[in-house]
């Protein structure tokens, strides 16, 4: 049984692809904040809720107990307080059901190595693009994954930031970690930036493998080209 986390989690195309190869495993956490992707996954790998549990719950009770997490509409900003009480009661107990049954922890920014399981097999981490697509060039953002950037790509440094914790903590680091996203990641304009995140990786103990997929070879009608890189722990230092 693969034991995983999914970081950046969206609708859970990860867990799905493992369903797909006939791969037994365990979400441990999701970690995401867009409560849109949230229900999403929620539905798509649990099937209908059950609401009844709620049931006993007063809407500021739900409000109160979803205040604790950073969650967002958009996927660009935190939802305030007053959009949290604009929503219906059914909806508030459809959002925090699909966090409890997902074990989502919202906001990577709010995760510390504390939060989650020991012995983790597998972490995957597709964070944003916006900032590394061929798009985001046009418009002349060229800030990609920089750690001084402060961007929605540069999210990825949030995933150093564990796993410096992990270190500092005494915890076994995950045994592969699955990184997925725009293949300009690899362009001449993010390559230092990358480059810097292998080496990272690398001196704690990961050996590195990159590999650029398209999805029209693996039966999906789409041409949809993505990078991929699994690192392997060698050697936890």
């Amino acid at each position: 049984m693969l034991r995983v986390v999914e970081a950046f989690s969206g609708i859970g195309a990860q867990a799905k692809a493992l369903k797909k190869i006939g791969v037994p495993y365990q979400i441990l956490s999701t970690i995401e904040w867009d409560i849109n992707a949230i229900y999403a996954y929620d539905i798509i790998h649990n099937g209908k809720q059950d609401l009844s549990k709620y049931d006993n719950f007063s809407k500021n009770e739900l409000i109160e107990k979803l205040k604790i997490y950073t969650l967002s509409i958009d996927g660009k900003k935190p939802i305030s307080k007053r959009s949290l009480q604009a929503m219906t009661e059914d909806m508030l107990k459809r959002i925090y059901c699909a966090i409890e049954r997902t074990h989502n922890l919202a906001s990577i920014k709010d995760v510390h190595a504390n939060d989650l399981a020991e012995n983790i097999d597998l972490f995957t981490y597709s964070f944003p693009c916006q900032d590394l697509s061929i798009c985001s060039a046009w418009h002349n953002n060229t800030s990609g994954i920089d750690r001084n950037a402060h961007n929605r790509s540069g999210m990825l440094w949030e995933v150093e930031r564990i796993l410096k914790e992990y270190e500092d903590d005494g915890k076994k680091l995950p045994s592969f970690l699955l990184m997925e996203n725009v293949s300009n990641i690899l362009s001449e304009a993010h390559r230092k930036n990358f480059d810097e995140w292998k080496k990272y990786l690398h001196d704690i103990g990961y050996e590195n493998q990159v590999y650029t997929l398209n999805a029209t070879n693996f039966g999906i009608p789409q041409t949809r080209i993505r990078t991929y890189m699994i690192s392997c722990l060698l050697i936890h230092i």
